[in-house]
């Protein structure tokens, strides 16, 4: 269960949340090709479907915070497990990556939001079986909020 205090840090984040899903639908169906076509780079690709995995993931996890009386450590846990899924899924553009030249940015991608994923299910796995103390649920939330600007880079820099 997520005290009162929190409240309006996770209205914001649900709102901001859904309008960067919107968004990211938004610059996709612009021009689909680019980022899911046969001649589509690899890297954009990664890009497009790691940041909808982040937004997704922050979007759902600060709604159902929302919740009266709902604990949040088993939500968390939950869902932090297809973001992981999905995440291991851009491995299966590392062929991609070696024939773009955008391995090592790929690798650092995937490597960055293993990462945050895991953390994000040891902080569930802590406010469901710990003390709910405020010290795991704000680490949480911070971890939320640098989620919200996953790694960018220009499309043709090679750079992370």
């Amino acid at each position: 269960m997520v005290t009162a205090e929190y409240q309006p840090f996770l209205t914001a984040s649900v709102a901001a949340s859904a309008a960067l899903i919107g968004l990211l639908f938004v610059s996709t169906s612009i021009a689909p090709e680019r980022v899911f076509g046969e001649k589509a780079e690899s890297g954009r690709m990664a890009q497009a479907l790691s940041s909808f995995t982040a937004l997704t993931n922050v979007f759902f996890i600060s709604f159902a915070s929302l919740i009266p009386k709902l604990p949040i450590g088993p939500v968390v846990t939950v869902i932090a497990i297809p973001a992981i899924l999905q995440t291991l899924g851009l491995l299966l553009l590392y062929p991609q990556w070696r024939a773009d030249h955008t391995l090592r940015r790929g690798l650092v991608l995937f490597l960055i939001s293993l990462a945050i994923y895991g953390y994000e299910m040891a902080y569930g796995i802590q406010l469901w079986v710990g003390s709910p103390g405020p010290g795991a649920l704000t680490g949480l939330l911070e971890l939320l909020l640098r989620r919200r600007s996953p790694p960018c880079t220009s499309p043709g820099s090679g750079r992370p």
